[in-house]
Parts: structure tokens; sequence; C-alpha cells
């Protein structure tokens, strides 16, 4: 738990640093994917975050979609109810 915490701050530090909006939001999508560890309420934020850093060039229809097919059947409702 402690690794996933450092991670996950590490992540929204390199956030801060970055100039570019899809950095910023990779890096907060990799904090909240670390913090899941400890959070599972984190995994939304995660997934939303790796839309807005692709929304612009491959489309965020695109990797909603692989997200979705990538979670297991009895997870798709509680994490895209939202």
């Amino acid at each position: 738990m402690a690794q996933a915490r450092k991670a996950a701050f590490a992540s929204h530090e390199a956030a801060r640093d970055a100039r570019e909006p899809e950095a910023v939001a990779a890096a907060r999508s990799a904090g909240h994917a670390a913090a899941t560890a400890h959070v599972a309420t984190h995994a939304p934020h995660a997934a939303a975050y790796a839309l807005k850093a692709v929304a612009r060039e491959s489309g965020a229809e695109v990797e909603r979609a692989w997200q979705y097919d990538c979670l297991p059947e009895h997870l798709r409702a509680i994490i895209f109810a939202t």
C-alpha cells in the first residue's frame, strides 16, 4: 500500500509539472490508478483522466470503449454508472 501511495503522489506531482494538457491528464490518470489500490473510488477518476489524455488525438469514444471492454462484466455497472 505504501508503494502505491508513493506512486500516486509522484504521478500527481508530475501532473503539476507538466505543461501539455494531455500530459497533465495522463499523469493524473496514473495517479488515480495507483490510488485505486487503496481506495476503489479512484478508478472512475483514472478512467476520466485517461479519456481527457486522448480526447484530442484518437478520440475519447475509442478509449472509453477500450476501457469498458477491459473491465470484468460485474464491474461495468459500478465503474460506468456516472
